[in-house]
């Protein structure tokens, strides 16, 4: 059983779609971050920009001084926006994953 939070859902579908992967047999999906790109995530050319400012250090300053009030005003997350590096984990991860849509057959 692979057990993943939030955005974590996207790495753990690609070990679970990696044929040289571990075998996985089961999932718990705690809080999945989405079964397609979030609101917060749009529009696509911001979001990616983001991530790829975010991933320097006068990138992680400018969104550590700011990024919480601006989240804050502009309700754009549905997260708690008091640590910019959480949220900008989450925009990461979805970023890279390599996945644009995840189904759930239940």
């Amino acid at each position: 059983m692979l057990i993943s939070h939030s955005s974590a859902i996207y790495p753990s579908l690609l070990l679970w779609s990696d044929p040289n992967g571990p075998q996985i047999n089961s999932f718990a999906f705690l809080n999945p971050g989405g079964h397609r790109r979030i609101q917060a995530m749009r529009p696509t050319w911001f979001t990616e920009g983001s991530v790829k400012v975010y991933q320097n250090k006068l990138g992680r300053t400018i969104f550590k001084t700011f990024g919480t009030t601006f989240l804050n005003i502009t309700k754009t997350v549905t997260v708690k926006a008091d640590n910019m590096h959480n949220v900008m984990l989450s925009a990461t991860t979805m970023r890279y994953s390599g996945f644009r849509q995840v189904f759930i057959q239940i």
